[in-house]
């Protein structure tokens, strides 16, 4: 079973469940039927699916590539803490047929935000770079993505 974790634990003002809903799972977990896992999920349902202003999906952990590394890096410590078994990266066959051509989906601007990109990283090496500079290119990232919403 894979859960997106929003529907796992949820803040004061989640529009679906608050608090750890882990311990609700250990019974279907443990039923000898038959083997089962839990695993995690990310979707655009905690994280924002075409913006991401609403201080609901802000700060959750996910894949979005615009999104700070540590908020990347926390599936696998969350899967961690909450006895899972793994992580999806959901809807990732979506774009499987082109996946190496284009990383792009949801509105995204493929030419500018690899320009931003090379900008700051033009190769492998050398990648040291300032707070300074990695945050100005995410502002840049979030210029687009204001101008794709529209707001």
């Amino acid at each position: 079973m894979a859960v997106n974790l929003e529907l796992l634990d949820g803040p004061a003002h989640t529009p679906w469940f608050f608090g750890n809903q882990r311990p609700l799972y250990d019974g279907f977990l443990s039923d000898p039927s038959r083997p089962k896992a839990l695993w995690l999920y990310t979707a655009c349902g905690s994280h924002g699916c075409s913006r991401n202003d609403n201080p609901y999906t802000t700060g959750w952990a996910g894949y979005e590539i615009d999104a700070p590394g540590s908020q990347q890096r926390a599936i696998g410590w969350l899967a961690f803490n909450y006895n899972a078994s793994g992580t999806l990266y959901y809807d990732m066959t979506l774009q499987l047929g082109h996946a190496w051509e284009n990383q792009y989906y949801s509105n995204g601007k493929g030419a500018q935000a690899r320009q931003i990109a090379k900008s700051l990283f033009p190769a492998a090496f050398p990648t040291a770079r300032s707070d300074g500079d990695v945050q100005a290119a995410h502002r840049q990232l979030a210029a687009l993505v204001k101008q794709v919403v529209g707001k």
